[in-house]
């Protein structure tokens, strides 16, 4: 299985991998900060399978004041992100044709890979002394994405929809991680640049079983 690295605000490389048992022995043979904090990254990321490696944290990104266009940004990709999950899921859950059971298992992998960023996201924002603005209310007002269409049952146009929503989404964070570099906060940049990239391999993934589903 392939693997892929995020990384987190605290200076914490993550890495989705297979799960592993974790021997009970390893856990308490130390009580350390770094063993602690990976065992507790392990369970938030327990669907994504992701294993944390820790290192120390570059003292260069501890912020000092809060940063609102940082903050600003992220709170805006964060509802980007938990708008199309939704959407994913929503069409995860329409897409019964058996023809369509590769596509499912893509949307779950992005509502996996969209949970974990948005979490990184968040984390970010705190770390800059914002507030995070994820309730359900706040990503209603913020989301740019455009409504899922309620009324549309065929199976294809449900994959071109969803497909429209992910390409939208990382296209906006490629365009906001590029003004964060230039704002100067390489943490949010390398951030968004990861988000946008775990989705782009999940469109790329859509589109490649679509074209299977429509012509057999």
């Amino acid at each position: 299985m392939s693997q892929e690295s995020l990384s987190n605000p605290q200076g914490l490389s993550v890495r989705i991998s297979q799960p592993q048992i974790m021997d009970a022995a390893s856990v308490t043979a130390s009580t350390n900060m770094g063993q602690r904090l990976s065992l507790d990254m392990n369970r938030l990321f327990y669907n994504g399978y992701a294993q944390v490696l820790n290192h120390a944290a570059d003292d260069r990104d501890a912020p000092t004041a809060v940063d609102g266009n940082s903050c600003r940004v992220l709170n805006q990709c964060i509802a980007d992100c938990v708008d199309l999950q939704s959407q994913c899921r929503q069409v995860r859950w329409h897409l019964t044709d058996s023809a369509y059971l590769e596509h499912r298992a893509v949307c779950t992998q992005a509502i996996r890979r969209i949970e974990q960023h948005v979490n990184l996201m968040g984390e970010r924002v705190v770390q800059l002394n914002g507030h995070v603005e994820g309730t359900l209310a706040q990503v209603v007002e913020r989301s740019g994405l455009s409504g899922y269409p309620v009324m549309v049952e065929e199976a294809e146009s449900l994959v071109d929809a969803v497909n429209g929503a992910l390409w939208l989404v990382s296209q906006t964070m490629r365009e906001d991680s590029a003004e964060l570099i230039r704002r100067g906060d390489a943490m949010s940049h390398e951030l968004l640049e990861q988000a946008a990239a775990s989705l782009e391999q999940c469109l790329e993934l859509l589109c490649s079983r679509n074209t299977l589903a429509t012509h057999p």
